[in-house]
């Protein structure tokens, strides 16, 4: 389901804190983009989750933006003008993730302020410990 990134803080170009302009992409309504979440996590030497991992989740099916499902973590790129401001998905993505946690998945959550090193480095986190 589309997502509107309307009331997003920022436009569709930033700077990055680390000092790389890139483009926020408006794809997958307002997510990083499959080709640019994949070229980073590739670039940093990570396996490449699942897009749009589907999961039944508490009766209700759900699509994950990005999942590694067989150590059960996924990652969402929020809008903040749908998943800030619109209620009925914040109570919404709060129950889903609740629900998801009891099943033993573990959440990744990023906005258009995270930096792809952030990114990179929780992800590759996040796998190590699920390893463990």
């Amino acid at each position: 389901m589309p997502r509107s990134t309307k009331g997003d803080e920022r436009d569709a170009t930033s700077s990055a804190p680390c000092g790389r302009s890139w483009r926020w992409p408006t794809t997958l309504a307002g997510a990083i983009s499959s080709s640019e979440c994949s070229t980073f996590l590739r670039k940093a030497g990570l396996p490449l989750p699942v897009q749009q991992h589907r999961v039944e989740v508490a009766g209700r099916v759900r699509h994950l933006d990005y999942a590694y499902p067989e150590k059960r973590i996924y990652l969402e790129f929020d809008g903040f003008g749908e998943h800030g401001q619109i209620r009925e998905t914040f109570d919404d993505d709060r129950d889903r993730d609740a629900e998801l946690g009891l099943l033993g998945w573990f959440g990744l959550h990023f906005t258009s302020r995270t930096r792809e090193a952030d990114v990179v480095n929780r992800v590759a986190r996040a796998l190590a410990a699920r390893a463990a």
